[in-house]
């Protein structure tokens, strides 16, 4: 949310995920800690888990609605206490001007911002946010490294790291 670097901490938690399932809840905790204009940046390849860690974030905030990839619309909104903006741009030019598609009025307003493909639009990552890759292992298997940039998504992660610690 913030643009003040200074504030820069970086912690980071991993987590394997052996289903859909088990990557909606890892979604579903984000989701329960979301704040208003929250940036969350996901990373991995195509059929990596990005829209089912985008579904458990949307049900975390309290929507019983589907997230379904915003591929061919670029965005999608969804209505919860605190707006959703999925963002997905995997079909976004490097050079384009992203001014033109309205990108920075949803990054500040108050809703929660969920983009795939951020390094499409590599100046997100000079703001506080935080970021999630998803490495494939296997058809079902996933390693899900979340690191918080900033110190309001270092509180997310320590609580991550608290709900989601092994037992």
């Amino acid at each position: 949310m913030t643009n003040n670097r200074s504030n820069l901490v970086k912690d980071t938690i991993e987590k394997f995920s052996t289903s859909p399932n088990n990557t909606r809840k890892i979604g579903k905790v984000i989701g329960a800690e979301s704040c208003p204009g929250d940036l969350v940046l996901l990373y991995g390849e195509l059929g990596s888990g990005k829209t089912c860690l985008t579904q458990g974030i949307l049900w975390g905030m309290g929507s019983d609605e589907y997230a379904r990839s915003p591929t061919f619309v670029m965005i999608s909104e969804y209505k919860t206490s605190i707006p959703l903006y999925h963002m997905d741009f995997y079909r976004l030019d490097v050079d384009q001007n992203t001014t033109e598609i309205g990108i920075e009025e949803y990054i500040d307003d108050y809703g929660v911002c969920v983009i795939e493909w951020p390094e499409k639009v590599p100046y997100l990552a000079n703001r506080d946010h935080l970021e999630v890759k998803i490495k494939v292992s296997s058809e079902t298997d996933r390693m899900i490294s979340l690191s918080g940039i900033g110190k309001r998504y270092n509180k997310i992660i320590q609580t991550l790291k608290e709900i989601l610690k092994e037992k």
